[in-house]
């Protein structure tokens, strides 16, 4: 004879699912990190920094696909550069790096 598992309370599973959707958040976070653009490691090849605010506009955000906000554009040296975006649907900050690259094709 089993007995039967008794239920969770309405507050522990209400938990157990928040425990989760912040852990998909992380992850979340953690892969654009690892993508291109996430770091001065990786940064998105460019032509030049007139093409940067067109590609910030069409990329998504990894947490919620909204659009990008431009807040500050810097130039460390050595051709990268670094943006620092908003999310304007969602409001996470982030930094997407760049090359500054000539194309690989001659006109």
């Amino acid at each position: 004879m089993s007995r039967k598992r008794p239920e969770r309370p309405a507050r522990t599973e209400k938990r157990v699912f928040e425990r989760g959707l912040r852990q998909v958040v992380r992850d979340r976070e953690r892969i654009a990190l690892l993508a291109v653009g996430g770091s001065a490691e990786h940064p998105i090849r460019v032509p030049s920094p007139a093409v940067i605010e067109g590609r910030l506009a069409a990329m998504p955000c990894p947490q919620c696909a909204g659009a990008y906000r431009l807040v500050e554009d810097e130039a460390p040296g050595g051709g990268v550069r670094a943006c620092r975006v908003t999310c304007r649907q969602c409001g996470v900050s982030r930094t997407l790096w760049f090359k500054l690259a000539p194309p690989d094709e001659p006109n």
